[in-house]
């Protein structure tokens, strides 16, 4: 979409800070990441680079620790469910950029991203245009790393995926960029951060009585 190609740039990184959320997965709830930065690589059909690598010219985030260790300090978390929660997000995500209705990602991105991000879909509305995304496959999901700063618990996740993008003016119907029928492969390098030390809880279990957090009871 454009926020990952023409209107953001082909090598581009967005930080912020801010709130949280939650996700849903096999009857889980992980606790509290949210998509602080979002790192976009832009490639074509025939230059396709394979699970784990990296676009010519890009930067990958390089944290301490690793997904194991994140396990071993949250015993209940899930990679499959957040991974699936990334993949959905990213859906979500093209959906609220194509209807231009940014609202539904408030809850998803810290509060300067999701501004930044909405500055986008403000100026397609001003320009009249609207930018489709079509055919999306999420080819894979990936999580890289894991680390701690002195307030948050770091994730980094590389998501690849297949689209169709071009944008059209909305008076004319002209296409004004991109293509109906040319495929494009993406990567993006996701990070995300919750409070650090915090545990997932599991429906079903005692655990799920206390807030992860702050220890608070809860009422479910």
């Amino acid at each position: 979409s454009d926020w990952g190609s023409s209107d953001w740039g082909s090598d581009s990184s967005y930080t912020s800070d801010g709130s949280s959320i939650g996700s849903g997965g096999g009857g889980s709830i992980l606790a509290a990441f949210i998509v602080i930065i979002i790192l976009v690589i832009v490639f074509s059909k025939k230059n396709k680079i394979g699970a784990g690598s990296v676009a010519p010219g890009a930067q990958r985030t390089a944290l301490s620790m690793t997904i194991a260790q994140l396990k071993e300090m949250d015993p209940q978390f899930s990679e499959e469910a957040l991974k699936e929660r990334i993949a959905n997000l990213y859906i979500k995500m093209q959906a609220a950029w194509q209807t231009k209705n940014w609202e539904p990602m408030r809850a998803d991105f810290t509060d300067a991203l999701f501004n930044q991000l909405k500055g986008g879909v403000d100026a397609k509305i001003r320009s009249r245009q609207t930018n489709y995304v079509e055919r999306i496959a999420i080819l894979g999901v990936e999580l890289s790393g894991f680390g701690q700063d002195d307030k948050h618990d770091i994730v980094t996740a590389v998501l690849q995926t297949r689209i169709v993008d071009y944008t059209l003016d909305d008076t004319t119907g002209n296409l004004v960029s991109g293509s109906k029928t040319a495929e494009k492969f993406m990567t993006y390098e996701w990070t995300l951060i919750r409070t650090k030390g915090a545990k997932t809880f599991v429906s079903g279990t005692d655990e799920t009585k206390h807030c992860p957090n702050c220890g608070a009871t809860l009422d479910l």
